[in-house]
């Protein structure tokens, strides 16, 4: 394979007045410097290599100051300027680049920075390095459906982790292989391996890990129809978790088990200030795709349109897209147009088995049954619990205090 070929695929495939065709190549010319200067012995060989340094810096400083990865492919090329290059400080900007990457769905050229930041500055000299990189490998991995390079990360994670008795890493791992197999479909073992990360986390102290593990208890919650549950442990997860890219990815699902109950207005508050606040493009291309969801329910024909062109040119990685077309059916149908819908889920279960996304290819095959043997009905609306629980209203309205402080900042 060539090196750093999804960045040769993304640049053959796209205009070069595209908005991220100029990134992606500073990008590329990054990357081959730090190849090359790693693989050469230190002493002499920055002249050696002083036309790439020149390149790469011409390309990094025409980007706009504003652009989020100019100032860290800039430290790349600082760092790998001098005679002794600093491996640790080397993979840790690797490692911000990849999810600079990541806040803007390439989860392709992510994949190849974090696969690179272990390569050049991982174990021996940096286990750290290629612990927290090859964790990102495995989720950005398991985004684009390439199991294989996913549970080789992770394994390579755990086996780095367990070396140096990094215990927080190692169940970060754990909370990783949970989430592969609740995309799968396999939510008991999901559920059981959470269960057990949540305690050991608890048990502990390690906030971020137990803000991770309960966000995606929440998931498994959802999934099983246990709406309540799903608000409730996605709120603890969100007062929990630091990280503010973590956090969005909660609130949204949060809003999701609101939708769940029925608490329609809950749910679009949550997903409006996570449209209007998050760094990450896909919890941005998500909550886009819920409130899709929701104009369907509530009749509003051309908002759903306007979200569905919105979303039918983005990127958006395998299980989305399934998402995507599962919910742009379900709207087809409740606006009357059944070939649609019948096209739209047929597309989406192609898109879920070729990717072995079992729990949505469930979902669209049921849909597919319910729309074959009831084409002239419409969706069932859920109807909002009569017996909310305190608690969950408490949250409902902590949310739209929140939104209305967004929306009115933004």
């Amino acid at each position: 394979m060539i090196s750093h070929q999804a960045y040769f695929e993304f640049l053959a495939g796209t205009d070069q007045t595209a908005p991220d065709w100029h990134p992606v190549l500073a990008g590329l010319a990054v990357l081959r410097l730090v190849d090359s200067r790693m693989r050469q012995e230190p002493r002499g060989s920055r002249e050696r290599d002083w036309a790439s340094f020149e390149s790469a810096r011409t390309a990094v400083s025409a980007l706009n100051e504003g652009n989020p990865v100019r100032a860290i492919l800039l430290q790349l090329v600082d760092a790998v300027s001098e005679e002794d290059i600093p491996g640790e400080v080397v993979g840790h900007a690797l490692i911000s680049y990849g999810r600079a990457l990541n806040f803007v769905g390439r989860w392709a050229l992510a994949s190849d920075v974090f696969s690179m930041a272990d390569r050049v500055a991982g174990a021996p000299a940096n286990p750290r390095i290629s612990i927290e990189s090859n964790i990102a490998l495995g989720a950005a991995s398991r985004r684009m459906g390439d199991w294989d390079v996913s549970a080789h990360a992770y394994a390579r994670a755990a086996h780095v982790a367990s070396t140096i008795g990094d215990s927080v890493g190692s169940l970060q791992v754990e909370v990783g292989l949970a989430n592969t197999q609740l995309v799968h479909g396999n939510l008991p073992a999901a559920e059981l391996s959470l269960d057990q990360a949540i305690d050991q986390a608890r048990a502990n102290g390690w906030k971020d890990v137990l803000g991770l593990a309960l966000h995606s208890r929440a998931t498994v919650a959802h999934l099983r129809g246990a709406y309540a549950d799903a608000v409730r442990l996605g709120y603890e997860a969100l007062e929990t978790m630091s990280d503010l890219t973590a956090r969005d990815a909660a609130l949204s699902d949060l809003a999701a088990a609101f939708a769940g109950m029925g608490m329609r207005e809950s749910a679009r508050d949550s997903y409006l200030i996570v449209a209007a606040t998050a760094q990450s493009q896909w919890v941005r291309w998500q909550a886009t795709l819920n409130l899709m969801e929701l104009a369907a329910l509530d009749d509003q024909e051309a908002r759903f349109d306007a979200y569905a062109r919105e979303l039918d040119t983005a990127a958006l990685d395998p299980r989305l897209r399934a998402y995507y077309f599962l919910f742009l059916s379900a709207g087809q149908q409740r606006f009357g147009r059944y070939a649609e819908a019948e096209a739209s889920l047929t597309e989406g279960l192609a898109i879920a088995e070729k990717n072995q996304l079992h729990q949505v290819a469930h979902e669209v095959s049921m849909a597919i049954g319910s729309l074959k043997s009831r084409k002239a009905a419409r969706i069932d609306v859920v109807v909002p619990a009569a017996d909310v629980p305190a608690s969950l209203k408490r949250i409902a309205a902590e949310l739209t205090s929140i939104r209305e402080a967004a929306l009115s900042s933004s």
